[in-house]
């Protein structure tokens, strides 16, 4: 690298420096009662973490800085005190690669949160559809009570064959389960995704859950494929007592809370005619479909294991306030 080429990388720094410290800035105006916000992304979803601690935060008068992945991964290099990073995104697919690590490297981060099966000390699997399915109060008898409606949900006439609500489809396979189920009956499509259907917004006010109910199948598979990474997809859709037709973390989606049997599995990039065929037989059946829609769909002690998770997550949270 001669002089010339050194002063163009070095000016380069400079300005990517600059403007890091900008977005810093910018952000760290981003408070939200004792926490502040960082990369975070256009929710409430920090409201949950608020609302849970808030009693923690307020005994211990300190705050809390939440980092996400939607931004600058260099500016969180500049988040002073208690650091807390969580990820509802596949950090192993671009654009949110470069949190991979789950920002572990930074020996700052105080604890950091996601959908991966991995030990470290610092490290919680706390998937994001926890914030979905549980409020942030939630006790054990809570947990309890929401696993019980979860695992047999109310099943009421459903006049409507199969709905999907997407925005987008990034590796094409939403199109592809949408083209190859329609040879069996019209999908309704209520996103912005190959929209068809404008009910969602005119006659539910764009509440999810209150549409789905109105059909027997709902189309959900996720944006990409890694063990562990399970959304708030598959729980909607078993919320709403619809039969899942998912693709997702390897077809093994959170295998200590769902009941596979519930749920009908599609294979990217395989030919589907056995799960075509299922669908076909269970829409054509009154009493197949129903046999199925009262299975469980969540397993024996799948209660225990999300409260596992609460219980490690506030003992984390409140060593890290408390220290």
């Amino acid at each position: 690298m001669d002089f010339i080429d050194s002063l163009h990388l070095y000016r380069h720094l400079v300005k990517e420096d600059r403007r890091t410290i900008e977005d810093y800035n910018k952000q760290s105006s981003n408070i939200h009662g004792h926490t502040c916000l960082y990369n975070w992304w256009k929710s409430g979803a920090y409201l949950w973490f608020t609302k849970r601690y808030h009693n923690a935060l307020e005994k211990t008068g300190k705050s809390m800085n939440l980092c996400s992945v939607f931004g600058n991964r260099s500016v969180l290099d500049h988040v002073q005190g208690i650091k807390v990073f969580f990820s509802g995104e596949n950090v192993h697919f671009a654009p949110y690669d470069e949190y991979a690590d789950y920002l572990l490297r930074d020996k700052s981060v105080d604890l950091a949160l996601g959908f991966e099966y991995f030990q470290d000390k610092r490290y919680l699997r706390f998937p994001l559809w926890l914030l979905y399915m549980f409020d942030p109060t939630s006790t054990r008898e809570d947990i309890i009570a929401k696993c019980n409606a979860l695992r047999f949900p109310v099943i009421s006439e459903r006049p409507r064959f199969c709905g999907m609500i997407a925005s987008h489809d990034p590796n094409g396979l939403r199109k592809v389960i949408v083209e190859e189920i329609e040879r069996i009956a019209s999908v309704s499509c209520a996103g912005k995704y190959l929209h068809n259907d404008d009910s969602l917004k005119t006659e539910f006010g764009d509440e999810k859950i209150d549409y789905l109910r109105c059909f027997k199948f709902n189309i959900c598979p996720e944006n990409s494929n890694s063990s562990g990474y399970v959304t708030e997809k598959l729980f909607e859709a078993i919320s709403a007592g619809c039969i899942p037709i998912y693709w997702g973390s390897f077809n093994h989606p959170e295998p200590q809370i769902i009941n596979p049997e519930a749920v009908v599995f599609w294979e990217k990039d395989q030919n589907n005619q056995d799960v075509l065929q299922l669908i076909d037989r269970l829409y054509s059946s009154p009493k197949e479909i129903d046999e199925l829609l009262h299975l469980p769909r969540l397993l024996d002690g799948a209660e225990d294991v999300i409260w596992e998770m609460f219980r490690e997550l506030d003992s984390m949270i409140v060593r890290i306030l408390e220290s």
